[in-house]
């Protein structure tokens, strides 16, 4: 069965996010990245893996985060994302009539692919910050319909 969502701006909540990193070298630059991400307001807690090149970034609760923002902090430390993945709870999401996206906060989450069931957590992949060639698998929209337009738009895939 095929849900597709809209969120009530009071109900859904993004609990945490991991984001790859392009370029992390050593211990200083990943020190670098985890500052700038420490002065967003939304963010209570950041855990930097430079093995792995990314890191885990903890919200606070009831806070509205800001991807674009995440992205620019880790820009303005010299560096480039290579994903950006969010979960998100979705006990207080209901259907939408689009069918195309939900909201949160004024900001528009765009699907590129269907939901393909209703859980409680979903991660979600910010599209908007993936390489040319994983684009390519999906039909970026020219236009957004009335219902899906906001303060910000992103086009989002669900991870398995």
């Amino acid at each position: 069965m095929l849900f597709v969502l809209v969120a009530n701006t009071a109900g859904a909540q993004f609990r945490q996010a991991s984001i790859g990193i392009n370029g992390l070298t050593c211990s200083q630059c990943s020190r670098s990245v985890e500052m700038q991400l420490r002065k967003l307001n939304f963010i209570s807690d950041v855990d930097m893996d430079l093995e792995h090149k990314n890191g885990v970034l903890h919200f606070k609760t009831n806070s509205k985060v800001d991807m674009k923002a995440i992205a620019g902090a880790v820009k303005d430390a010299g560096f480039s994302v290579r994903y950006l993945k969010a979960d998100i709870d979705m006990d207080q999401v209901t259907p939408a009539e689009n069918g195309a996206c939900f909201k949160i906060r004024g900001d528009v989450y765009y699907l590129l692919a269907p939901l393909a069931t209703h859980t409680s957590k979903v991660t979600f992949r910010f599209m908007d910050y993936a390489s040319k060639k994983e684009l390519q698998a999906y039909a970026l929209p020219d236009k957004t319909t009335a219902a899906c337009k906001g303060n910000r738009v992103y086009h989002i895939v669900a991870e398995p």
